[in-house]
């Protein structure tokens, strides 16, 4: 059990890696080729969600093994 609780998290975490950083690359690939203003606010949420991805998958066994505690024999 407590190795797909896991593997749910790995997979939250990793998508909130890949959409967060395909949001700020496509906004500052926007304001590179069309020479618009640069929204700092929509690139710092989204580099909130890399970072936050990257804590879920750093902690993801001990998350685990803590939602699972009871579960266990």
């Amino acid at each position: 059990m407590k190795h797909a609780i896991r593997m749910v998290l790995w997979l939250i975490a990793a998508g909130l890696i890949v959409i967060g950083g395909l949001n700020v690359t496509l906004e500052l690939t926007r304001h590179w080729l069309r020479q618009t203003s640069l929204s700092a606010w929509f690139c710092l949420l989204w580099v909130v969600f890399i970072v936050l991805g990257v804590i879920l998958f750093v902690k993801a066994s001990a998350l685990a093994s803590r939602l699972t505690d009871d579960f266990d024999e």
